[in-house]
């Protein structure tokens, strides 16, 4: 999938960056000071309904707040078709893993609807741990804390949906043999499925 459009920079001063970003869920636990440092290093961009604002597959790591709008978020499937797998409004963000790895990203994120976002790139980041170290660990430790907490949630959803499957041997017997990189609580849950699936025959 092509980029159908490109978001459009907005110049405006960093006290302004910095009030919008107080709007958000990043301004949680940072002071005044903080926030308006993290500004320095964010960048505000437009973008219209239908523009892919990240693409799957690629390894473009940056940060992206939302200001204004909606955006949803896609993966593509075996056969090639692209589905939305939930949508995201403000004060949400997306690429907190992204900017702290080189991994290829794993959905895309198309506007829904008119957005306004504030962006960190990789280069910009790496600015602010050399400029500002303890606004910047401050920083990861936002990033890991809300990259943990979506972890733990998609652990809990793939819980759930094995109630789902609680018929199907040949998927439980995969998830439980999930590599060590997988969720515990997941492998933990496939395997009392798999247990209660085998008592019963």
């Amino acid at each position: 999938m092509g980029y159908q459009r490109k978001m459009t920079p907005s110049d405006m001063p960093v006290e302004e960056r910095a009030q919008e970003l107080e709007t958000t869920r990043w301004a949680r636990e940072f002071s005044w000071d903080e926030i308006l440092a993290l500004a320095r290093y964010l960048r505000r961009f437009t973008a219209e309904d239908g523009t892919v604002i990240v693409e799957e597959g690629t390894t473009d790591r940056s940060l992206t707040i939302l200001l204004d709008g909606k955006v949803d978020v896609l993966r593509t499937d075996r056969a090639g078709r692209q589905r939305i797998i939930t949508t995201l409004t403000k004060p949400q963000a997306f690429g907190e893993i992204a900017l702290l790895d080189a991994q290829p990203r794993s959905a895309s994120v198309r506007a829904a609807t008119e957005v306004k976002v504030l962006v960190m790139s990789y280069a910009n980041f790496e600015l602010l741990c050399q400029e500002e170290k303890d606004v910047a660990l401050h920083f990861v430790r936002k990033l890991g804390s809300l990259a943990c907490n979506r972890i733990r949630q998609t652990s809990w959803w793939l819980v759930e949906a094995m109630e789902l499957l609680a018929e199907s041997e040949p998927i439980l017997e995969a998830m439980a043999d999930l590599d060590v990189s997988a969720s515990s609580e997941v492998r933990q849950a496939a395997e009392e499925a798999l247990r209660r699936l085998r008592a019963k025959s």
